[in-house]
């Protein structure tokens, strides 16, 4: 069964631009740190989530007593033009973030084909946040991921997101900012994943890469990426 990716392989052009926009092929270090946002918001709802509240919650599910949380509880407001691709640059040296700003939006406009492929209403924070950790699980595994368990996260994500007091209680801002920073990371990790697959990377490169997918997934879920997988029955916790 084709994964998430596939959606992305007419999105390809952007595995192209990003080896003009990074410092190096070799050096993929800039995709590190990109969840640390002005508003870090999801480390801090995803951190307290990556145990045994994480676990509750599946057996919940598991069992037939967690209803499916509606989309509408994890939208971020609709906005005009995006804040995300500028949030991301302005963490880059001055003389790149022009260049990086424009690779970014490419990205989210990317990411939102990716939602139209999945049913994934527009700015479904719940959509972002399983893109970002697939796009991280598959760099850091090396694998692709079916679209069935990808679907499976987004509604796992859509759950934990509606049961978090913090996520229920962030601004319209911080709703924002995550939706679109997520969605760009997981749009350029799973695309860079496509290229790497393709022999488009140097040995180093492809080690750098995947460190990268293993501190996305660290700082997010707070614990080792080891002990984090990506299924048919969504994220799991060992």
């Amino acid at each position: 069964m084709p994964g998430p990716t596939a959606a992305l392989r007419a999105a390809f052009v952007l595995a192209s631009a990003l080896a003009a926009t990074a410092p190096a092929q070799a050096d993929y270090a800039p995709f590190q740190g990109y969840v640390e946002m002005p508003h870090a918001l999801a480390p801090m709802i995803m951190g307290n989530l990556a145990t045994e509240h994480l676990k509750h919650l599946n057996e919940r599910r598991a069992q037939g007593a967690l209803a499916a949380a509606p989309a509408e509880a994890t939208m971020a407001p609709p906005a005009g033009a995006p804040v995300g691709p500028h949030a991301l640059a302005a963490t880059f040296p001055p003389e790149r973030r022009a260049q990086l700003e424009q690779a970014f939006t490419t990205a989210l406009q990317q990411y939102h084909q990716l939602e139209a492929r999945f049913a994934i209403p527009r700015n479904d924070v719940a959509g972002a946040m399983a893109a970002y950790i697939a796009g991280s699980y598959m760099a850091y595994r090396n694998v692709d991921l079916p679209d069935g368990d990808f679907r499976t996260l987004v509604g796992q994500m859509r759950g934990v997101l509606s049961d978090s007091p913090a996520f229920r209680g962030s601004t319209a801002l911080q709703r924002r900012e995550i939706y679109e920073q997520l969605a760009i990371v997981g749009m350029l990790m799973a695309t860079s994943h496509e290229a790497f697959k393709r022999g488009q990377a140097t040995p180093d490169a492809a080690a750098n890469f995947r460190r990268t997918g293993k501190s996305n997934l660290e700082t997010l879920l707070k614990t080792d990426a080891d002990r984090v997988s990506v299924s048919g029955h969504g994220l799991e916790i060992r």
